[in-house]
């Protein structure tokens, strides 16, 4: 399958730009199993179409980070792709590769470990860009980071897209850990746009262990607050490199707290509103995962999102734009 990019018109200088990290049980190993975690990541074969058939209905791009694991069909197959060079973190439950006895044959068999049906799908929608998240999921802050082994996982995912004739050009670290000592490694591969963390300190990179109460506490208030400009952010380029910073995470629909989601809501189309005025980047991002669960709620939570966009783009000519499509926008104007 060949990938055709599309023609823009890059008249406005900023644009919504989406990102969805693609994992399946492979980014939530270390806090979650197959037995907490699997009504969510079985969710994912509904979510996904749904969100592909929003995203077409209101011609909006988005980037899907996705874990090089998942570009294989079958255990044999995936097997056989594992570089030589392996991670060697202390604490095993960082490295995903502790967890390969757990998977089955294939993708029927087990939809838990295995996802390239839906991956297909995605590359063959109109506007998405398929990106990497590592190939083995790779934590770069947890520990010192492994130049060589993260070089070999990165020339893994290369190799993994190839299968689908993606060439790579963004990647977005697990846990959004980005570490600016592998930049040299994803610019010889191509790989030369990283979703950068947040403008708040609570966003700032760090490896779990680092995560104060404090932390995850304010990250979870900012999703329901406006806090000034905060969710207005500039592309960046630097060291070869181009960052896309996040704006806001995506929270799904909450049964408990519906009127938090509603907040939820009002905060992203208030930082949507001034983007777009501005002529500045919106970049909303969140995990396939998290709409596992009551996703009839969280795809209308979704296409509220998507007619709040399409307004803007009709009032302002605020376009949709890729990670990859906000670097080059960034360099044109």
């Amino acid at each position: 399958m060949v990938k055709v990019s599309r023609s823009l018109d890059f008249g406005n200088p900023g644009g919504c730009v989406l990102s969805l990290d693609y994992e399946l049980l492979w980014g939530v190993y270390g806090s979650h199993t197959k037995e907490t975690y699997g009504a969510n990541i079985l969710g994912v074969r509904e979510a996904i179409p749904r969100l592909l058939e929003l995203f077409e209905r209101y011609k909006a791009g988005c980037s899907w980070a996705t874990v090089g694991f998942l570009f294989y069909d079958n255990r044999e197959e995936l097997l056989a792709s594992f570089p030589s060079i392996k991670p060697t973190f202390q604490n095993r439950r960082n490295c995903n590769y502790t967890f390969i006895d757990n998977i089955g044959a294939d993708e029927k068999s087990d939809p838990y470990h295995f996802g390239f049906s839906l991956l297909r799908r995605i590359a063959e929608t109109p506007q998405q860009e398929i990106a990497t998240h590592t190939y083995s999921h790779y934590y770069c802050l947890e520990e010192q980071c492994d130049q060589a082994a993260f070089a070999a996982d990165m020339d893994a995912a290369v190799t993994a897209a190839k299968r689908l004739c993606v060439t790579l050009e963004s990647i977005v670290y697990p846990r959004n850990q980005v570490c600016p000592t592998t930049f040299d490694i994803c610019r010889e591969r191509g790989i030369t746009v990283y979703r950068g963390a947040g403008r708040h300190w609570f966003d700032q990179p760090s490896a779990r262990e680092s995560e104060s109460l404090g932390r995850r506490i304010s990250r979870l208030s900012y999703s329901y607050l406006p806090l000034g400009r905060s969710g207005v952010v500039d592309v960046n380029h630097h060291d070869g490199m181009t960052d896309v910073p996040a704006s806001r995470f995506l929270r799904p629909y909450s049964r408990r707290f519906p009127k938090a989601t509603a907040l939820q809501l009002e905060a992203i189309k208030r930082d949507m509103r001034r983007a777009a005025r501005e002529g500045r980047i919106f970049h909303l991002w969140a995990h396939p995962h998290n709409f596992g669960v009551n996703v009839n709620e969280n795809m209308d939570l979704w296409e509220a999102v998507l007619v709040e966009f399409a307004a803007l783009r009709d009032q302002y000519g605020w376009p949709s734009l890729t990670m990859a499509e906000a670097a080059k926008a960034s360099v044109q104007l």
